[in-house]
């Protein structure tokens, strides 16, 4: 059941574990601090009463900007919280639907915290409100760090053209170019092409899913 109360800032504790984004923007921190000078109204942030404490589900950077003027207290929508994993889920929602927009990276970040956390594909898609087939795809690259299955060799094989869903790709030198400037994995390809090993199987699918999805992303 959620609360709204005036809270004070030296009450509120920040968790980096549930928080889903990489870092703190200074940036927007410095915008949100000169709105507030301005009088500008900004929603409640929320906060997630566990094991005693009251942690910021979402409204980090109106937090952070609240300090740096020196106020005292600040809107807040109080919830009682069971778990972390509920702590998580809760943030990751709350931070979708306000403020600044997960990036790549933070995308990948969470599908595969949710993987960990034992969620379906279907509820992850649910949470992050991306399609259900891109989070199996970008849950099948992540894999590549674990690689299994029958090998084929990267110079031959993967340039070849395969079918899969009825669609044709060639996994060429720009399609390689998309996957390290979209894909969030970059360290992993490079290792990948400066190396020539054998990749397997999935590997190979999961590349050419990653190179459908950048393409109907970009196009």
């Amino acid at each position: 059941m959620a609360d709204q109360q005036i809270i004070k800032l030296s009450q509120l504790e920040f968790d980096k574990k549930i928080y889903p984004r990489y870092s703190l923007d200074k940036n927007l921190v410095m915008q949100y601090r000169y709105a507030i000078e301005l009088g500008a109204d900004f929603p409640p942030i929320v906060v997630g009463i566990y094991n005693g404490k009251k942690i910021v589900i979402d409204g980090y950077h109106r937090v952070s900007a609240y300090r740096e003027l020196k106020k005292d207290h600040i809107d807040a929508i109080v919830k009682e919280i069971k778990t972390e994993r509920e702590l998580y889920i809760e943030s990751v929602k709350c931070n979708i639907s306000n403020g600044k927009p997960f990036d790549r990276k933070e995308r990948i970040k969470i599908i595969e915290k949710l993987n960990m956390m034992n969620l379906s594909p279907v509820d992850i898609s649910n949470i992050i409100l991306i399609p259900k087939s891109d989070v199996c795809t970008i849950l099948k690259f992540s894999s590549m760090r674990n690689p299994m299955g029958n090998t084929v060799d990267i110079n031959a094989e993967i340039r070849n053209e395969v079918i899969r869903d009825r669609i044709n790709f060639t996994l060429n030198d720009k399609s390689f170019l998309l996957l390290e400037r979209f894909s969030g994995f970059y360290d992993d390809l490079k290792q990948i092409k400066e190396s020539k090993r054998k990749i397997s199987a999935v590997e190979r699918t999961a590349l050419l899913d990653i190179v459908k999805i950048i393409q109907r992303i970009i196009s």
